[in-house]
C-alpha cells in the first residue's frame, strides 16, 4: 500500500507521505530506545522497525543498518567458533579419559 503511495500520480500525496515517514521512523526509534529500559516494550525490534521506515530516505538510517549487519556477522563468527572450541573441548576430553 505505502508502495502504491509512493508511486501515486499526485506530487502532494507522495510529499505527504515521504514527509510523514520520516517523523514515524524517529519516533519509532525512541520508542525503541525507551523499550530498551522498560520491560513491557520490545525495544530492538521498534528500533529495527524505524530503521526500516527511515531507511530509504536516511543515510544515518543506512549506517545504522550497515553496521548493525556487520555487528550481525561478527557475533555469528564468535557463536560458531564458541561452539567449534566446546566441541574439540569435548573430544579432547573424551580422548583423555578414553586413554586411561
Amino acid at each position: 500500500m505505502i508502495r502504491r503511495l509512493l508511486n501515486h500520480p499526485h506530487p502532494l500525496v507522495r510529499k505527504i507521505v515521504h514527509y510523514g515517514r520520516v517523523p514515524l521512523g524517529v519516533f519509532l526509534i525512541l520508542l525503541g530506545i525507551a523499550g530498551l529500559f522498560l520491560p513491557v516494550l520490545q525495544g530492538w525490534l521498534t528500533i529495527f522497525a524505524g530503521i526500516v521506515v527511515l531507511a530509504p530516505d536516511s543515510r544515518l538510517a543506512k549506517t545504522i543498518r550497515r553496521r548493525l549487519q556487520r555487528l550481525r556477522a561478527r557475533w555469528r563468527l564468535w557463536r560458531t567458533r564458541r561452539r567449534l572450541a566446546r566441541i574439540r573441548g569435548r573430544a579432547e576430553r573424551d580422548k583423555a579419559s578414553g586413554g586411561q
